[in-house]
């Protein structure tokens, strides 16, 4: 037996010209590799998943328009021929209903992974929707903190604060957020030591 076939990685696959990667993808269609299409349907391969396979369904469309309207014509031919031209006719109705039915394998195929492509782009959408969360709210402790800061700066060195400084310090004590299963203010965030050492989440989408 021969080696199994090693699954090309996400910068191999992105590498690939796109005539490249349709025929990749074409080939492994079928194909049981969780690995190959979670890399086709991450976020740096998807657009470019998407396109092959909607092209792939519009080939297969295309050719069935292409061969039902020959047949069609070859049996007007055939009628008009009479009775010694049924035998081509049925012949070549016969390999095309072979054809049709392997070309309808493949859509299936395509339609398949289509499915699987919307799939991961729900999940994808989740994702990025989680890490947009992360995001905002590492940069709002970030802000609260650097507010935090200046007002016990100010205090400790007895600088009298302007109305400007008052109203930015109001922020610590009107704006709440969720934490710990609790709602708090800003302040509080910073008091229970939610907030004492933010960190972003880290952003693996473009990792497979």
């Amino acid at each position: 037996m021969g080696k199994p076939a090693v699954t090309p990685t996400v910068d191999e696959l992105a590498s690939m010209t796109d005539q490249e990667l349709k025929a990749h993808i074409s080939d492994h269609l079928g194909e049981e590799n969780t690995e190959l299409w979670e890399h086709l349907t991450g976020p740096r391969l998807y657009n470019r998943t998407r396109a092959i396979l909607v092209g792939l369904l519009r080939s297969v469309e295309l050719h069935a328009n292409t061969e039902r309207a020959a047949l069609d014509k070859l049996q007007a031919e055939c009628l008009a021929e009479g009775p010694a031209a049924r035998g081509r006719f049925f012949r070549a109705r016969s390999e095309y209903e072979a054809r049709k039915r392997s070309r309808n394998g493949f859509k299936r195929l395509v339609e398949r992974r289509m499915q699987q492509l919307k799939a991961a782009k729900r999940n994808n959408h989740e994702l990025n929707q989680a890490l947009n969360h992360d995001r905002h709210r590492f940069a709002l402790s970030e802000l609260a903190l650097a507010v935090y800061a200046h007002r016990d700066t100010m205090i400790r060195d007895q600088i009298t604060p302007d109305e400007h400084d008052l109203r930015l310090w109001e922020a610590l004590s009107s704006i709440t957020v969720e934490v710990g299963g609790r709602t708090v203010t800003l302040g509080e965030a910073i008091e229970y030591g939610y907030w004492s050492e933010p960190k972003p989440a880290a952003d693996n989408s473009g990792n497979s």
